[in-house]
């Protein structure tokens, strides 16, 4: 399948509302090209992004009313990791499926589609990546799974089924992004580990999406492990860190003459929403076209390999600023592709 970027609006996952039809409303009417599954943490704490994606996991605790979750790994017994690992190697992505409990959003989506009304270019979905889920879920003694040689495997595992299962739900190949906000931290002294573990991670989990995979962080991180990866399309907060990720053009340059997608989180997330405007997002957008292009990227290749997205999720947000993320992403999206595509 043939992906093409065109500067076209594409979102991320999560929303601050409890009403999944006007959510999913939300995504027909501004990501029309590239519809997704609204994730809904307001709803109710299966909705939370790291239980979401728990079912499976061998010897998983989850307290819903408080919102946490563990992996006991004092009560693992060995039937259990013959069965998971039998799975993962039969590749029964059955076993790994994300119940309507722990996400409405994915069936609505699915549900809306059977109707047959609706035409599209390819479907997004998402799930949390190996590294933020490896360190925010722990053992029995709040010690991160990723630090555990046979945890951190089976989350690896976990989370690259997780992905294939929504392919096989939706019976097509997809845009599938994994949420990495704990990225931010690598290198830090609260999470330093090599970085070929950390390239085999995330590679296990792409090389499982038949479509395309993308990862999406919203902060500033070390952008030359991510461009070391196999991924195919990295999302960036270009409104903040914008000159942190041009730190690494020439790799940059690289990542995209080999068949790579940027999608630039332009679009604020936070209060900024209320106040920013077109010339300023585009002054921000131009500068780096600019970069970009001084470095040796081909303008044309640039457009026709970007999306336009929010800089983050708007879970956290009120529902009229989510709004304006919305409407402003897909407004300028339609700017952008106007003058340049």
């Amino acid at each position: 399948m043939k992906l093409q970027g065109n500067l076209e609006s594409l979102g991320i996952g999560s929303m601050p509302f409890a009403n999944i039809d006007f959510g999913l409303g939300q995504v027909f009417e501004n990501y029309k090209k590239i519809p997704y599954w609204p994730q809904l943490p307001n709803l109710n704490n299966f909705e939370n992004m790291y239980i979401q994606y728990c079912e499976g996991l061998p010897a998983c605790e989850i307290n819903i009313e408080k919102a946490s979750v563990y992996m006991a790994l004092n009560k693992l017994s060995n039937s259990e990791r013959e069965e998971f690992y039998n799975n993962v190697i039969q590749e029964n992505v059955d076993a790994f499926e994300i119940s309507e409990k722990f996400s409405i959003g994915i069936y609505a989506l699915k549900k809306a589609l059977a109707k047959g009304e609706i035409q599209y270019d390819i479907l997004k979905g998402h799930v949390t990546g190996p590294v933020s889920f490896g360190l925010t879920v722990t053992d029995e003694n709040k010690k991160s799974l990723i630090y555990n040689d046979e945890a951190r495997d089976m989350i690896i595992e976990l989370i690259a089924m997780k992905a294939a299962w929504q392919e096989k739900f939706f019976e097509q190949d997809m845009i599938i992004f994994f949420d990495e906000p704990y990225m931010v931290s690598y290198g830090s002294a609260f999470f330093n580990m090599p970085e070929d573990i950390i390239i085999d991670m995330f590679n296990r989990c792409f090389d499982k999406v038949k479509g395309f995979s993308g990862i999406h962080c919203c902060g500033n991180t070390d952008w030359s492990l991510v461009l070391k990866t196999n991924v195919d399309i990295i999302n960036f907060d270009a409104f903040l860190y914008m000159d942190n990720f041009l730190l690494y053009a020439k790799d940059i340059k690289k990542f995209m003459e080999n068949n790579g997608f940027l999608a630039w989180g332009l679009i604020p997330t936070n209060e900024r929403i209320t106040s920013v405007s077109f010339s300023e997002l585009e002054k921000i957008f131009n500068r780096a076209i600019s970069i970009l292009t001084k470095e040796g990227v081909d303008r044309e290749l640039i457009f026709s390999r970007s999306f336009i997205t929010p800089s983050c999720g708007t879970g956290s947000m009120n529902d009229r600023d989510a709004l304006k993320v919305f409407e402003i992403n897909k407004n300028f999206s339609n700017y952008l592709k106007e003058k340049y595509c």
